[in-house]
């Protein structure tokens, strides 16, 4: 009502305020022009006109005079304020009349601007030495003058708006807004403020600035809530004030009402603010929040902000730098905020780390990150990062966009960012370490000064040298990315770069190519400046003219690297000149490793992959061919080999042309030669046809290579007994020629499509790769120690399957079992050989592109597949080895990232021979695999087919058990595709090629256009749902469940509702089939069944009740629809499988929000939680008792503990809803409390186990139990019904089972030490009690 009060009476005074304010300036128009009469600051007449109208009156003058203030002297004189003070305020309280004359003269006195100027200056002492108060200053301390100088001076300040400022920027408004500042009594509050809002529409923005911005210092704080609604208006009507207007009301003391109010509309505003007002507005905001409301307030505030209004990119300078600064300003405000109020921290925390979708973060979620960063707050920050980056709820594109076009106000943050990228780099989550490494390119590229570049680059350095094999890849990698995208930027720095040859002994081959690759392009990039090139000659002279392997295949790597940037295309006019710098290159390496083969064929390998990658010139491809064809020819190519020997294998020769390749002559062991002598043979084929094909040049004249015989050994020779040299012999002639048919096949393959010859050729040398491969398996059997030749400086020690076998054998006791794990197995194919095979020489991916080689297009309309071509008819052990040369790469390629958890710096890189595969990206890969993927179908189907034929008799011949295995490989392979985790959402990129593929698998011959992804899905798995019945055993329904299940991605939430009932369907068939099962096969399948159901507690509620029921209950006559999986030695499978999933259940039930359930329908949530609860009990009662196993009773307990620990997330539902559900809680307890005397029965019983996994189990799940005790008395009493609680004390057994004596005393026996006992036996009774509920 007070306020009311104020506000009405200054409504009432407004117009008389306004009339007095309208009448000054037009009095003052009038002097000044009207009457022409002379202005009061004229020169002429002026001091005249003044003296008359300003002459002031006696009282006026002889107070101040008797005060002791004469206006005597300029400035004016005043010796004692208080002095003055008294003897004015005495004199004019005592006498009206005296007050009124006073009044009349002061108000005459400041009519002349001279004289108001000096009545607002500062007044000084007789001694001139210090400035005092002005005279206005002085008479406003005087109560009853202060309301009617007040007003006269307010009135003033409309009227002389327009005044030029002197030269200390001042000027009358701004002189009287000074004298009302933080005045020590203010007489009528709400008067001056009410007259100070009512001027404020008459004044200029200037004035208006003015005077906001002096509002807090003159209106005294009852007075504050005046003018909040007039400031509201003010800032609505002109955005130019806003500034003022905020910075005012950060000072005002307003009530929470209020504030919350003016806060309100400010956040509404925030789009329509002038940037200039922007860090105002979040000042005010920030310091207007409060403990209770910070998560909502913050919440607006972050939604209201948008950083990209802040971008510089196409300004102009001076706009960029005021844009620099407002960034600048918004980011200290943050700080401020964040540093003087944790309760800001927490809810900016809390709310970036409930957001759940990468669309939904903004940049400024990355700026308060890094601000709480900067204040210390490290770890929090560093967990944030890596679960939104994990999660990717940080995206590229969002760190890009925080970052880029900001450094000038990220600046004082740069040591945060960098600290957060070097803590990504060094994560074990491969997705975070990729993220490191964008940060740092991006702060790279946006901070341009050398300090801040100096940084990164030494910090990319520091990794490098980390010792931490995935760390040093994502530094290496990145360091390259930025010395290919800006190389003028990295080279002034490259005496930090040369830090990495410190450490280029640690690193892998893959990383010392991109090291060399580095420095050659710093060499190149500048040749005039950087000096680089002359230091990287110097090392590769120094390196190859060691005589260390490890050394010479540095210089061989850097050489072939400095040949591959020399190669680069240039300007005609250097071609001559860069030829000739190449050859004496080329020179240099051959004149080192001309004495070491193992080198040279490193070389050969090296050379081989650049010029297939990106060629060289015409010149130099012929330089190298003619250097070939007249050295490595002459080695290994034998011209006059007679025909008849017997020591010519796999002869294909149609003409008289005798050509043999030299193997078995070159490794005898009478010629004493060196093991690695046949190591460049495949090497320099393999460099032979690269020049050949890049200087497109037809491969037909080297088709004799392919039909050529092998120069070996007798056939018979294999039947005798050898020594160990001999048989040494023998293995390496089998090594170096698998070699030689890899190289074969990688080269013709790429002509195969076009020259059907040189496909049946192809087909039949891999025919003699299996036969030789069978032959070393069974030699490899009887000289288990061989070596194979390497060209690392490491050797290779192979570790053969021979006491593996042995235990294998020994206990296996199912001969049936051992039958069928000989038919499936992928791995019992040459086990020597599937040891050794990892460390051939490569099959070129895109050789394998000859399982879709076709021999014709067969025309028909019945077709369902028109435009499918026929494929040729591979072998099955022929397309049982290529398919699994397929999934090995695939495997390796589409490998998900796997994290590092312990000891980086042993894990190395496991696919170091793998050169060709690690040249390209898994994109570029499974691009060129797109013919096989289509072709595999037909393979399939033609496997399944004969499957199908045979039956039971599959795999009873040599060739029909590469049936199921073949078939296998190919489930594995799709699954290895679809499961790819670059296919998921997050990765857009690459769903055109998974498009593509799909479209091939499934496509008709009059459909061209690609589909929608979800569209191909459902027909890629309505195609391979038609493979069904194909599988044999349950190890191949196993496959082909994962393979359905993977076409939809590895999410199972990602999977239509509609499929999973047609996988949970196909699942349960599985189970139902007459197969040798396995408990691990039955898990899956099991799993399967119940997850992918539509309600999968009802189908745990059968198994339990049916299913597990029948099989326990032996007398019971077997139905046809029984799970014959269910066997005893897969019960325990079963139980665990369906104890797991029920608490699967479980847990999803009770993770429902307690107000959603209540507001949905409590009874229907607690009908469900019944059902479980009782399925869980019946479950325990099928098996107490009758298969009490070790295994059992362990996951009893373990499972039984997660169940009950489950059931502690629902009792505060229960807490809420026992009152109105008193019966349907109470029958919830009572079912429970069955569950947990069963628990407590199998703990007593696991004492006869004597197991230590079940000793250390045992503990937790009774005090679990104990815990589920307090909770149900506490909900009991919260309600109000302790009563139906009850507790009774457990019998004790031994180790034996035995029930023990009760350790309390009978309380009808008498002794005379009967207190002593008492006290003695509750300390027992508290050891020995267990209670039950």
């Amino acid at each position: 009502q007070g306020l009311d009060t104020r506000v009405m009476s200054g409504k009432k005074k407004k117009k008389s305020f306004l009339d007095d304010l309208s009448q000054e300036i037009s009095s003052k128009n009038e002097d000044s022009g009207i009457n022409d009469s002379p202005s009061l600051l004229s020169t002429s007449g002026g001091n005249q006109e003044s003296q008359s109208i300003n002459l002031p009156s006696n009282r006026f003058t002889n107070l101040l005079a008797s005060a002791g203030a004469p206006l005597v002297s300029i400035p004016y004189r005043v010796d004692d304020i208080q002095q003055v003070k008294r003897f004015l305020s005495k004199t004019l309280s005592s006498d009206g009349s005296v007050l009124d004359e006073f009044q009349e003269g002061l108000g005459r006195h400041l009519e002349d601007v001279d004289n108001l100027k000096q009545s607002l200056s500062a007044t000084i002492a007789t001694d001139l030495t210090n400035h005092q108060d002005s005279l206005i200053r002085i008479l406003l301390s005087i109560d009853c003058l202060q309301p009617f100088l007040m007003n006269h001076l307010l009135e003033k300040i409309p009227v002389h708006q327009d005044d030029v400022q002197d030269v200390l920027g001042n000027n009358i408004p701004k002189m009287i807004l000074n004298q009302l500042r933080w005045l020590d009594n203010v007489v009528d509050g709400g008067t001056l403020a009410t007259n100070l809002v009512q001027m404020m529409p008459v004044c200029s923005v200037g004035i208006q600035r003015e005077i906001i911005t002096s509002l807090p210092d003159i209106v005294d704080d009852q007075s504050h809530e005046v003018i909040v609604e007039t400031l509201e208006a003010l800032m609505n009507e002109n955005k130019d004030l806003t500034i003022q207007i905020l910075d005012a009301l950060s000072n005002l003391s307003l009530n929470a009402d209020l504030k919350n109010q003016f806060r309100d509309t400010v956040l509404k505003g925030f789009e329509s603010f002038h940037l200039n007002a922007l860090p105002v507005a979040i000042r005010f905001v920030l310091q207007s929040i409060t403990s209770g409301e910070a998560s909502k307030v913050i919440s607006e505030l972050r939604s209201n902000i948008n950083v990209n209004t802040l971008r510089i990119q196409g300004l102009t300078r001076e706009e960029k730098d005021e844009k620099r600064d407002i960034e600048t300003l918004v980011l200290e405000t943050i700080n401020a905020g964040l540093r003087f109020n944790k309760d800001i921290m927490q809810a900016f925390l809390k709310i970036i780390t409930a957001i759940d979708k990468a669309d939904q973060h903004k940049e400024i979620d990355i700026w308060v990150l890094l601000v709480i960063y900067s204040l210390g707050n490290k770890k929090p920050v560093e967990l944030l990062f890596r679960k939104k980056i994990t999660h990717a709820q940080f995206t590229e594109a969002l760190i890009k966009s925080a970052i880029n076009s900001h450094a000038g106000a990220l600046n004082q943050y740069f040591r945060s960012i960098l600290s957060l990228a070097e803590m990504m780099l060094r994560s074990p989550e491969p997705v975070v370490r990729s993220f490191g490494g964008i940060v740092y390119s991006t702060i790279f590229f946006e901070f341009s000064e050398n300090y801040h570049r100096q940084e990164v680059l030494g910090g990319l350095v520091t990794h490098i040298g980390s010792g931490s094999n995935a760390e040093v890849e994502t530094a290496i990698d990145t360091l390259l990315f930025l010395v290919k995208e800006k190389p003028m930027g990295v080279v002034p720095f490259t005496v930090f770069i040369k830090g990495i040859l410190d450490y280029i002994f640690q690193l892998e081959d893959s990383q010392i190519r991109k090291a060399f690759q580095i420095f050659s392009a710093l060499a190149f990039v500048d040749e005039m400046t950087s000096g680089v090139g002359d230091e990287l000659s110097i090392l590769i002279r120094k390196q190859l003219s060691h005589s260390s392997i490890q050394n010479k295949r540095i210089g061989i790597i850097g050489a072939v690297a400095t040949i591959k940037r020399m190669g680069a295309p240039i300007g005609d006019e250097h071609i001559e000149a860069r030829n000739r710098d190449i050859q004496a290159q080329m020179d240099l390496v051959l004149q080192h490793c001309k004495n070491s083969k193992t080198c040279l064929c490193f070389y050969y390998d090296e050379l081989s992959a650049v010029i297939s990658a990106t060629g060289l010139h015409r010149d130099l491809l012929t330089s190298i061919k003619d250097y070939l064809e007249l050295n490595w020819t002459n080695i290994y190519v034998d011209t006059n080999t007679s025909s008849e020997s017997d020591c010519l294998w796999f002869d294909l020769n149609e003409s008289d042309e005798r050509v043999a390749i030299k193997i078995y002559p070159m490794l005898a062991p009478e010629a004493n030669p060196s093991r690695d002598e046949l190591l460049c043979l495949p090497a320099g084929l393999r460099l032979l046809l690269a020049t050949t094909w890049r200087g497109e040049q037809s491969l037909s004249e080297y088709t004799v290579l392919l039909t050529s015989p092998l120069d070996m050994f007798d056939r018979g020779d294999l039947q005798a007994n050898h020594d160990d040299s001999e048989k040494d012999a023998f293995c390496l002639s089998f090594f170096y020629a698998l070699n030689w048919f890899r190289e074969l096949f990688n080269a013709f393959s790429r002509i195969s499509n076009f020259e059907p010859q040189v496909t049946k050729h192809l087909l039949t040398r891999l025919e003699n790769m299996l036969e030789v491969e069978k032959q070393m398996d069974e030699i490899l059997v009887k000289f288990p120690t061989f070596i194979p030749p390497t060209t690392s400086h490491k050797q290779i020690q192979l570790k053969f399957p021979v006491k593996e076998a042995k235990k294998k054998k020994a206990k296996d006791k199912d001969d049936q079992n051992e039958e069928e794990e000989k038919r499936t197995s992928l791995e019992d194919w040459m086990p020597y050989m599937s040891v050794l095979r990892p460390h051939l020489r490569e099959l070129d991916p895109a050789a394998l592109t000859i399982l879709a080689t076709c021999i014709s297009i067969e025309e028909s309309q019945e077709s369902e597949r028109q435009d499918r071509p026929e494929i040729i008819e591979f072998p099955i052990p022929t397309l049982r080895y290529l398919v699994q040369d397929l999934l090995f790469k695939l495997k390796i390629i589409l490998a998900p990232k796997k994290r590092v958890v312990f000891l980086p710096t042993v894990q190395k890189n496991q696919n170091q021979n793998l050169q060709i595969l690690n040249n390209q990206t898994p994109t570029e890969i499974l691009q060129s695999l797109q013919p096989v993927f289509a072709a595999l179908p037909v393979h399939l189907e033609r496997i399944c087919s004969k499957i199908a034929e045979l039956g039971d008799e599959a795999g009873e011949s040599d060739t029909d058990c590469h049936l199921v295995p073949c078939m296998l490989m190919i489930f594995n392979c799709f699954e290895t595709f679809f499961s790819w985790e670059e296919f998921g959402a997050d990765h857009p990129e690459n769903h055109k090629l998974l498009r593509e593929t799909l479209h091939k698998i499934t496509r008709v011959s009059n459909r061209k256009e690609l589909l929608p992804l979800s569209q191909l899905r459902h027909d890629t798995f309505t195609y391979f749902k038609s493979f069904v019945k194909s599988p044999p055993d349950i190890l191949s329904g196993v496959q082909y469940i994962h393979l359905l299940t993977s076409i939809f991605g590895k999410e199972d939430h990602v999977i239509p509702q509609s499929i999973k009932v047609e996988l949970s369907e196909i699942s349960g068939r599985f189970l139902k089939k007459h197969w040798t099962p396995k408990a691990e096969h039955v898990s899956h399948l099991l799993k399967d069944y119940i997850n992918f159901s539509v309600k999968p507690i009802d189908v745990v509620e059968e198994l339990v009740t049916k299913v597990l029921a029948d099989f326990v209950d032996e007398e019971k006559e077997k139905d046809e629809n029984e799970f014959f999986t269910l066997t005893t030695s897969t019960f325990p499978a079963y139980f665990k499988i369906t104890l797991d999933q029920l608490n699967e259940i479980f847990s999803k039930l009770v993770a429902k929000d307690k107000d959603a359930v209540i507001a949905s329908g409590a009874p229907a949530h607690l009908i469900k939680v019944q059902r479980i609860i009782d399925t869980f009990s019946s479950l325990l009662k099928l098996v107490l008792g009758s298969h009490e196993t070790q295994t059992i009773v362990t996951t009893i307990l373990k499972e039984g503990k997660i169940f009950v620990e489950k059931f502690f997330q629902l009792m505060p539902l229960l807490n809420a809803i026992f009152t109105d559900y008193n019966a349907s809680c109470r029958d919830i307890l009572k079912s429970l409390r069955e569950c947990t005397r069963k628990l407590q029965y199998t703990c007593q019983q696991a004492k006869h186990h004597r197991h230590a996994t079940l000793a250390s189990v045992v503990p937790a799940v009774k005090k679990t139990l104990e815990t589920l005790i307090y909770k149900v008395k506490m909900v009991a009493e919260a309600n109000q019904c302790l009563q139906l609680i009850e507790t009774e004390i457990m019998q004790n057994q031994n180790l034996e089972g035995v029930v023990m004596a009760s350790q309390f005393p009978e309380e009808n026996k008498t002794n005379k030490r009967k207190g002593k006992k008492k006290e003695r036996t509750r300390t027992t009774r508290t050891r020995g009690r267990r209670a039950s509920c």
